[in-house]
């Protein structure tokens, strides 16, 4: 298990570190602060990436325990969303069978 301080923590969530520190007092980004300094576990924070996952402005829920998206990184540095079957069905029913107007 990785612990990241809150510069590391802001280079991996692409935030400024003030925001991470607001961010993590207001407990919307998991970290705790057991002395002077804050400490995020990366695992943590990965989760918490992934709960901030959307599709067509809706956001994907992931249970704890179940892992129903994932990252894969390519060469290219481009990443890739991976959707479980039905969830991925579930998020495009709407579009391929639409509600029929009133």
């Amino acid at each position: 298990m990785q612990t990241l301080d809150i510069k590391q923590a802001a280079a991996f969530l692409r935030m400024h570190p003030v925001t991470v520190q607001s961010k993590a007092k207001a407990g919307e980004i998991p970290g705790a602060k057991p002395g002077k300094s804050w400490v995020f576990i990366e695992e943590d924070l990965v989760e918490y990436i992934r709960s901030q996952y959307t599709i067509n402005g809706k956001r994907i829920a992931v249970p704890n325990g179940e892992t129903q998206c994932s990252l894969k990184e390519t060469k290219s540095g481009i990443t890739n969303l991976r959707l479980v079957e039905k969830q991925y069905t579930d998020l495009l029913a709407p579009l391929i069978n639409p509600k029929p107007r009133k």
